[in-house]
């Protein structure tokens, strides 16, 4: 069927709508549209009309010029599949894809039958290829408007593909963050408690410590008012030895009274020796004490150490746990790469 290319041009515009009118045209076309018919006809089986009313050699050009366009679509459809797997929109959108594509499949298969019917021998009427050419226009730009608005929904999903992904990662990158601090939090809820364990045993051994101390201080403070006793006894007793001098002098007259002097300041004399000795004994305590109190200060500076390199311990464990961690996180991130590449 041969037609002007104003008329075609009018029935594309449309979508495939008959323009007003045309149906006289075609009674009047009806004559040319026969030989043209004829003519078709005589070409073979290999001949059929295209579109624009052009002779095309092998009728199964239509048929793979329909194919390889819902290839593409297929292909469209396998690409969105892939992108929007992730989401219930993305399967929504396929499931239309493929409604279109099957509506798609069944208008070629009718396209086919026409192409076989034409291609046959037998002579089918002009309304037969009228309505042929219609379906086959209607076809066309109902695929042309299907194939624009997959390509728009194509874009749409791998836009939202990509979002999607960089909002995956960032969901990633954020739980890794937030792993690392929850484990620094527990870290250091745990150095923190050692650490008040570690200074609640020192606030008690310094408060044993302090009685101790008190307790010894309070012993050397009656040795001191027993010593300032012992004082006043010697400066008693030095008085008692000027009485026992001058009672010498007076030795002839008071012999009894100096020999009892004399028993006096042997007493005195012995007792003056043992607070002495007590002296010196106190002041052995007293140079044991001290001993003992550097040797808590060094015990002391030892705790201090041991802390330190606890410290230094926690330190290291930290920094070896956030390597592993960083480790495995990359072989994780490099495994699903090459699974998903």
């Amino acid at each position: 069927m041969a037609l002007s290319a104003k008329e075609t041009k009018k029935r594309k515009c449309d979508g495939g709508q008959v323009a007003p009118g045309s149906h006289k045209r075609k009674k009047r076309e009806a004559g040319s549209a026969s030989a043209s018919a004829e003519k078709t006809a005589t070409q073979g089986k290999g001949a059929t009309t295209s579109p624009t009313g052009k002779t095309v050699r092998k009728t199964g050009a239509g048929k793979a010029t329909t194919g390889k366009t819902v290839s593409k679509t297929g292909a469209g459809k396998a690409t969105t599949g892939k992108t929007m797997s992730k989401t219930g929109a993305g399967k929504a959108m396929n499931q239309d894809a493929s409604g279109e594509i099957q509506e798609m499949e069944m208008v070629q298969s009718l396209v086919e039958q026409q192409a076989a019917m034409i291609a046959s021998e037998r002579s089918i009427s002009i309304e037969e290829v009228v309505q042929a050419y219609d379906a086959l226009v209607k076809m066309h730009a109902r695929w042309r408007k299907d194939n624009a608005k997959l390509k728009q929904k194509v874009e749409t999903l791998e836009t939202t593909h990509a979002t999607q992904e960089t909002l995956d990662k960032r969901t990633v990158e954020l739980n890794k963050q937030a792993r690392v601090q929850e484990l620094e939090r527990a870290t250091l809820a745990q150095e923190k408690k050692q650490h008040a364990e570690t200074v609640e045993k020192d606030k008690v051994a310094h408060q044993a410590w302090m009685r101790d101390r008190d307790a010894t201080l309070s012993e050397l403070h009656g040795l001191q008012q027993e010593n300032a006793k012992i004082g006043d006894c010697s400066k008693a007793v030095n008085e008692w030895i000027s009485k026992c001098r001058n009672a010498e002098r007076e030795k002839k007259g008071a012999q009894n009274d100096y020999n009892g002097l004399q028993c006096i300041r042997a007493n005195w004399e012995k007792e003056l020796k043992d607070s002495r000795h007590a002296v010196q004994d106190l002041e052995k305590e007293l140079n044991d004490s001290r001993r003992a109190v550097q040797d808590l200060e060094r015990e002391n500076a030892d705790l201090r150490l041991w802390m330190h390199s606890l410290d230094a311990c926690c330190d290291v464990e930290i920094a070896t746990n956030k390597f592993v961690s960083a480790r495995t996180a990359a072989c994780t991130f490099f495994l699903l790469r090459y699974l998903y590449r």
